[in-house]
This record gives C-alpha cells, sequence and structure tokens, in this order.
C-alpha cells in the first residue's frame, strides 16, 4: 500500500513519545559529517529494533546528531518528501509505519553507511 509523508509523519510523532530520550537529547549546533555515520549507524540500530540502547550507549555528541537527524526528517517530510510515497502494508500503522520508513530512507540515502551500530 501507498503510504504518504503525512502518515509517516504522524507515526513519528508518535514514536518520539515513546522515546522520550531522543527527545529530550540536546541537538547538535551544527551537522557535523564525522558524526554523520555513527548517528545513522544508532538511528538504523534504534529504528529496525525498537528499542533505544544503542542510542543510550552511544555518546553524546552521537545522540545529538541522531536527534538533529531525526528532527531534519521531520522537516523533510513536512518539505522535500512531502510528496513522496512509501509501499508499507497497510498492516503496519503508527510508530511501526514511521520506523519503516526511516529505516528504508537511511539504506536509500546512505547505502554505505546503512549497517547496524
Amino acid at each position: 500500500m501507498k503510504r504518504n509523508a503525512e502518515e509517516v509523519a504522524e507515526g513519528l510523532l508518535a514514536l518520539l513519545k515513546q522515546w522520550p530520550d531522543l527527545v529530550k537529547a540536546k541537538l547538535a549546533r551544527e551537522m557535523d559529517p564525522g558524526l554523520e555515520a555513527p548517528a545513522v549507524a544508532v538511528m538504523l540500530t534504534i529504528v529496525e529494533t525498537g528499542e533505544l540502547n544503542a542510542f543510550r550507549t552511544a555518546a553524546r555528541p552521537v545522540q545529538r546528531m541522531a536527534a538533529t537527524l531525526t528532527i531534519d526528517f521531520m522537516a523533510k517530510l513536512m518539505g522535500p518528501l512531502a510528496h513522496v510515497t512509501w509501499d508499507v502494508p497497510e498492516t503496519v500503522q503508527g510508530p511501526a509505519l514511521a520506523r519503516h520508513v526511516i529505516a528504508a530512507e537511511i539504506r536509500r540515502a546512505h547505502p554505505r553507511l546503512a549497517t547496524r551500530h
């Protein structure tokens, strides 16, 4: 089933409510290319497992970058990704939908980085 950015954004908001540690993390002041790879790896791990263990054990700068990338993804859902659709089964809803799409986007955008942390 084709799923749109609005559905994914709603799922991401629900997901962030489940993951208060990610919401409470301070954001990075600027994008640091040196932290992008570990942050993406942490994000891929947490969206695939549904657990924040990799986030909680990551270094603070990596946590900040992961939180920043999450907010950046939300902004992209409302901007450049607003008209994109993803093939996701109808049974996948809410936070699980957001996790599914985030993992797919990480793998698409960062094929060489898209390995678990």
